[in-house]
């Protein structure tokens, strides 16, 4: 997995450091293709595959994230109780689907204590497309100020989550495009990594890292938390991404015993 070439590192008096990096040439992410995607994924399991069991060798970087995955998920603002019946998500959202995203957010702590069971590596901390540049020798990640030891399946399924969050990608490839960066990133780990374990960690990392988001997005909708959609369509927002909830639930409910 490559990152943009470092021309130059300066420290700066106030305890900052500033980077100096090359410019990459190529295609945005968000243009990319299904074929780009499972392409990114092999990289980046082959990757995971050379960090596994050496991120111990990552301790003398105090900089390097600690516990990210934790961190971000539990500093989400999630206002109690969550209004699982408010009307515009039953208006989107089927009683099933909201009683799954519901377990998934009871269960928070069991999925991140079960992330804690995986196998570790270096992890990017958030691959998406806007973070992607699809080079002539292949894609480039920018954006590394996450970065640091995390568990096997992490980015993998952050690729799939958040290139249809935020709508980047037709939402009609999402089987499409999960089932392609799971057998990317199977590929990439072979040899190293069980593939059926490789499967649960995209599973289950994927749904510790987004349990906040139906709660959140309901304390929206109901006003709890005092932020709004900026004039967005709420109606709109919650339908679309009700496909993208639903493989969450789906990698929640196969992921925890």
């Amino acid at each position: 997995m490559a990152g943009p070439a470092v021309l130059a590192v300066q420290d700066r008096p106030d305890g900052t450091v500033a980077l100096w990096l090359a410019e990459v040439e190529g295609q945005p992410g968000t243009v990319g293709t299904v074929g780009d995607f499972a392409e990114l994924a092999r990289r980046l399991g082959a990757a995971h595959a050379d960090w596994l069991g050496r991120t111990g060798e990552l301790s003398r970087y105090d900089w390097l994230a600690r516990d990210w995955l934790r961190d971000y998920t539990l500093s989400r603002p999630v206002t109690e109780p969550v209004p699982w019946d408010h009307p515009v998500a039953v208006a989107a959202w089927p009683a099933p689907l909201r009683a799954a995203l519901r377990r998934l957010w009871e269960r928070r702590r069991e999925l991140l204590a079960a992330t804690d069971r995986l196998p570790r590596t270096l992890c990017h901390h958030d691959v998406w497309p806007t973070n992607l540049v699809l080079g002539d020798g292949g894609p480039v990640l920018l954006d590394w100020s996450f970065v640091g030891p995390g568990p096997i399946g992490e980015d993998a399924a952050n690729l799939v989550l958040d290139t249809f969050f935020d709508g980047l990608v037709d939402v009609a490839l999402l089987p499409e495009v999960a089932d392609a960066v799971l057998a990317g990133y199977v590929e990439g780990l072979r040899g190293a990594v069980d593939p059926v374990l490789v499967a649960r960690a995209v599973r289950l990392t994927g749904a510790a890292k987004y349990f906040w988001l139906a709660p959140v997005m309901l304390n929206r909708a109901g006003g709890a938390t005092g932020q709004t959609y900026d004039g967005r369509d709420e109606a709109a927002m919650f339908a679309g991404r009700r496909p993208v909830l639903e493989l969450l639930a789906q990698w929640a409910d196969t992921s925890l015993p």
